[in-house]
């Protein structure tokens, strides 16, 4: 689904340059903001149009939720190495 130029162009270079970086790493931090604020952006200025193209919820997926699987992922690990009480 195309949202916007630079939505696509950031995600592109996202998963093409920082692949296995953590959602902490500063450069991914960066471009996460980027999006975040593109989007936002597009959601005020053409608010139909990100109706009709369900641009929250691609906010929430692309700076939210990928974030918190990656903690979840991380606590899930941390879990199975803990003794059992």
């Amino acid at each position: 689904m195309f949202v916007s130029r630079e939505y696509e162009e950031i995600e592109a270079d996202i998963k093409d340059n920082f692949r296995g970086k953590s959602c902490l790493d500063k450069s991914v931090r960066a471009r996460r903001d980027r999006i975040q604020q593109n989007l936002v952006s597009l959601l005020l200025d053409h608010f139909e149009f990100s109706i009709e193209k369900d641009v929250e919820s691609v906010l929430w997926r692309s700076v939210f939720y990928k974030a918190i699987e990656e903690f979840r992922v991380r606590v899930r690990k941390v879990i199975i190495h803990l003794p059992l009480v």
